[in-house]
């Protein structure tokens, strides 16, 4: 079966990235688990990925810094990142946008947002 595309849920908490990964798959993506951003620099560089939905708070490297590690990455496609996290100060998401990231997304998720904000970036 075709996918959507393939994207790289990047959370520490299981229950959050179970739930990220069931609506992404009900809606046709192919979602590929990691729980630290060292674990989705290799997946990524492995095997590709269309956008990363990235947890900014990681055990070891935070997301930001994941993230720009991904966008320095000139061994890497381009790929967008979106920011999860329950953090919802102005401050957070500011450093978000200037770390590389394209979208920031505050928990808990509402599903069709997460959805029609993945479809705004990767177009599927």
């Amino acid at each position: 079966m075709m996918t959507k595309g393939r994207i790289v849920v990047v959370d520490y908490d299981d229950c959050a990235q179970r739930a990220l990964v069931e609506i992404l798959e009900d809606e046709g993506y192919d979602a590929i688990c990691a729980r630290t951003g060292e674990e989705a620099l290799r997946i990524v560089s492995q095997q590709g990925a269309d956008l990363v939905l990235m947890e900014v708070l990681l055990p070891g490297m935070s997301g930001f810094e994941t993230c720009k590690r991904l966008k320095g990455d000139d061994e890497l496609p381009p790929m967008p990142v979106c920011f999860l996290s329950n953090k919802n100060d102005i401050e957070t998401k500011l450093r978000g946008f200037l770390n590389g990231g394209s979208r920031y997304i505050t928990k808990p998720i509402d599903p069709s947002h997460l959805l029609d904000t993945i479809r705004s970036v990767i177009g599927s």
